[in-house]
């Protein structure tokens, strides 16, 4: 199978152990950057903006390939033919049909959709989704376990793999762990780089069964006293998450379709993206939140299953074929899955939680607002102690 035939410069990766060269130096090896910078970019920020047609290049010679189309097909039972998958198909068709760039916006919200990336047949969106909407928020996004876990993970994360410099010229393809993005002051660090550092914040994620999507799921940074440039994410098969780990105090929040909601520590807000929307931090200490993209839920497991799958094989192929280097992966990723012979398998680029050990346990589903407000409840008063008998002494309530 044609999948399974590796290019040459994986596998030089390794010499006695070590790289042999660093895959993003090589000048036939081409750095793609996020997804996003197709939606926001500063003007006065070049790499960003290179950075963002290399990446539609990348993507549009992908969905023009019939070989790239093949292995969907090959890897998506049902691909031509599941009545199940008809909206898919739909969508697959935009990727192919419409020109890279091309935007409709609503007139009436200014929410903003790519042609190319349009998931057919959703129902109507909204700015922001309730909670109670998704169980999981409550029982894994805001449960005290996870916060905490994400929280001494970031702190311990950060002294090993500092912050970069910010600046309008920061490059987004630089060797660095985190990120810089479109704008001066925000960072992202994407969990599948640095899982041997958030291990426990994955398992976690994993075990709460959240549907976490292809593209953003990491700690996103903002700097104190900044203000993010309105944009949209124009993919309508997704939602955002956002919960907070560090959020100063009635400082931080983000504005959606003209609708503000604060963000705040312990909590978590569920938004459309397609939406123009921008973030917000006036406190005097930077603010971190864990960022989440997750599947759309009108979709049905077979479509979501079948959207990370088609990503995954995008990914595989532009690394096989096209020298291009998927946005999230580091050099020392790439050398240990080439070692364990991984490279080749498509759930190495499916799922971010791949390679890390399952949760041995459930979740218990109390959240950092519960855990608090059960602290403030006034206490019952205890009954009195009935009354026993002489020989009953020293047998009573046992010491705790």
């Amino acid at each position: 199978s044609s999948i399974k035939r590796m290019r040459w410069y994986f596998l030089a990766l390794i010499v006695g152990g070590r790289p042999a060269v660093s895959l993003l130096h090589c000048s036939h090896v081409r750095s793609r950057q996020s997804p996003t910078s197709r939606k926001a970019q500063a003007p006065e920020n070049v790499a960003w903006d290179s950075g963002a047609a290399l990446a539609t290049d990348v993507d549009q010679a992908c969905f023009e390939s019939d070989q790239f189309w093949s292995l969907v097909g090959e890897f998506i039972p049902g691909f031509a033919d599941d009545p199940s998958l008809n909206r898919f198909r739909g969508f697959c068709t935009n990727l192919q049909t419409f020109p890279p760039g091309a935007v409709k916006i609503c007139p009436d919200t200014g929410r903003e959709v790519l042609e190319q990336y349009h998931y057919p047949g959703l129902p109507p969106p909204q700015r922001f989704y309730e909670n109670a909407d998704f169980p999981w928020v409550s029982t894994t996004l805001e449960s005290a376990e996870l916060i905490e876990a994400a929280r001494r993970e970031l702190a311990e994360t950060l002294e090993v793999k500092p912050l970069i410099a910010d600046g309008v010229d920061a490059d987004p393809s630089a060797r660095h762990t985190w990120k810089a993005a479109a704008w001066y002051g925000w960072q992202f660090l994407p969990l599948r780089a640095v899982k041997g550092n958030f291990q426990r914040t994955i398992q976690l994620l994993q075990a709460g069964s959240i549907p976490y999507a292809h593209r953003f799921c990491g700690l996103a940074r903002q700097r104190s006293n900044s203000t993010g440039l309105p944009h949209s994410d124009r993919r309508n098969y997704m939602l955002s998450t956002l919960t907070g780990l560090e959020v100063p105090t009635n400082k931080c929040g983000i504005t959606v379709g003209g609708e503000t909601r604060e963000l705040r520590t312990g909590e978590s807000l569920v938004l459309d993206n397609t939406y123009v929307h921008s973030i917000y931090n006036h406190g005097d200490r930077d603010r971190f939140v864990l960022m989440l993209e997750i599947w759309h839920p009108d979709m049905s497991a077979k479509e979501r299953s079948a959207l990370a799958t088609l990503f995954a094989v995008k990914d595989l192929y532009a690394a096989m074929y096209l020298d291009s280097m998927p946005w999230g992966l580091t050099d020392k990723e790439l050398i240990e899955a080439n070692g364990a012979g991984h490279l080749q398998e498509l759930a190495f680029w499916k799922d971010l939680a791949f390679g890390v050990p399952p949760l041995e346990r459930t979740i218990q589903p109390q959240s950092i607002k519960s855990k608090n407000s059960a602290a403030t409840k006034k206490k019952k008063p205890k009954k009195p102690p009935s009354k026993k008998p002489s020989s009953a002494r020293g047998f009573g309530r046992a010491k705790i």
